[in-house]
């Protein structure tokens, strides 16, 4: 490539290098030509021995002189073919191919490989971005939810509240003129109409009650004058002043006292059937 690794595809690591049958290189590293103290320097705190760095320095090149025993070089000297992860020369953990040449005279193989961080760098930048991502939608989501679950806490609150305000008026201040305003068509709108039909059913009852008492008060009064004017022990009705009245209305008081009976005991039914609610 001339030098040009990086322009030519093969990134910051990537190289391919020939390999002889007795593991030493057939062509220079590219991280030698790249860096030649650099390289020297690494390959001393690997260990390899100061004869092979002085010649590689004086000849300027790794060419049959840099010894390579990684699983790649192995698999190629034993004239295998595959891809592997191991850590080569460098001691750097690469993904590499391998495979022998197929040249006459030739006992030789090829190596590919590069740095796994670089090989993986745009693997791992989706794989942020991902989790970014998903840690952003998650919060959307959530703060939707928590919304949403205010909103609605919100529309049920509020027609319970107003239940339980009409409620209280009728425990606390016998107020039968309150009624419930509730438009909506689901089981709250049901209970409302229900008990708005029950306040409007036990305020007719008590209607009917106080004009039955004024009506019983009337007709003790009527009752009571019959008796103080008349010094007679035994009246007949058709001679007694507003008799044919008198009677006309303890009959009208029997009927709606009979009538309020059944009211009662119509409610006490339905008292019983939701004591269990």
């Amino acid at each position: 490539n001339n030098g040009q690794w990086e322009q030519s595809g093969w990134g910051k690591t990537g190289e391919s290098y020939l390999l002889g049958h007795d593991g030493i290189m057939r062509t220079d590293s590219r991280f030698f030509v790249e860096d030649p103290a650099g390289y020297i320097k690494q390959m001393e705190n690997l260990g390899v021995d100061e004869r092979t760095l002085q010649l590689i320095q004086e000849k300027q090149t790794t060419i049959g002189l840099q010894s390579i025993a990684s699983v790649g070089a192995q698999n190629v000297i034993a004239r295998n073919t595959g891809v592997s992860f191991y850590h080569d020369y460098r001691n750097q953990s690469v993904i590499a191919t391998y495979a022998p040449l197929n040249i006459p005279g030739l006992d030789w193989g090829i190596i590919c490989g590069i740095d796994t961080v670089e090989a993986f760098a745009a693997a791992n930048v989706l794989a942020k971005k991902v989790v970014e991502y998903s840690l952003i939608i998650i919060v959307l989501i959530s703060a939707i939810a928590i919304f949403m679950g205010l909103k609605l806490s919100k529309l049920v609150s509020v027609p319970i509240e107003r239940l339980t305000n009409i409620i209280y008026l009728l425990a606390k201040k016998q107020d039968l003129t309150k009624r419930i305003k509730i438009d909506t068509d689901d089981e709250l709108g049901d209970i409302a109409q229900a008990l708005n039909t029950f306040i409007t059913n036990l305020q007719k009852v008590f209607k009917e009650t106080i004009e039955s008492t004024r009506l019983i008060q009337s007709v003790a009064t009527k009752l009571y004058t019959v008796n103080t004017e008349s010094d007679i022990p035994e009246v007949r009705l058709d001679e007694v002043p507003n008799a044919t009245e008198t009677v006309d209305n303890l009959q009208v008081l029997s009927d709606k006292l009979e009538n309020l009976s059944k009211q009662f005991k119509i409610f006490e039914d339905e008292s019983d059937k939701t004591s269990g609610w």
